[in-house]
């Protein structure tokens, strides 16, 4: 059976995860954040949208290796290219930013701990629910999809 962050990978984003065909999660998300740092840079809010559901989801999700891959291989480097902080933190919902804030301490050391704390209780936009609602959208797909699958392969 296909792991769930693969399918959530290829519904949200086929021309990342067809392109590179990873061998683990972590793989993934050190294609996907360079990615990440180009759409913030063209402003390309459908991917920037569709990057955020998947990782969002991998930072919430209850086990350990998913959280921690999107952690250390998406988060930990959210803020390394030269994108303003401003243009990074309303992608970041109240509840990923509590989730890797002393990953993002320890990482960035403490004054840019404190920009983008700062940036965080400031901004004016949040895309929290573009974010969910992309998620939604292709999480309803994919019960969709096993469903018609299991249906397909009922004994007649």
């Amino acid at each position: 059976m296909v792991p769930r962050w693969r399918q959530l990978a290829q519904a949200l984003l086929p021309e990342v995860y067809g392109e590179e065909r990873p061998d683990t999660l972590y793989s993934f998300f050190f294609t996907l954040s360079p990615r990440g740092h180009d759409a913030l840079k063209s402003d390309n809010t459908d991917e920037l949208a569709r990057i955020h559901a998947f990782t969002e989801w991998c930072v919430c999700h209850e086990q350990r290796y998913i959280w921690n891959a999107a952690g250390v291989a998406f988060y930990e480097h959210l803020f390394d290219s030269d994108v303003a902080v401003e243009r990074v933190v309303p992608w970041l919902s109240a509840e990923v930013y509590a989730r890797v804030k002393g990953l993002l301490e320890w990482r960035l050391g403490a004054d840019m701990a404190a920009e983008i704390e700062h940036a965080m209780q400031r901004r004016k936009t949040s895309h929290g629910a573009l974010i969910r609602s992309t998620l939604d959208l292709h999480l309803d797909q994919l019960r969709e999809d096993y469903k018609t699958q299991a249906a397909g392969s009922a004994p007649a």
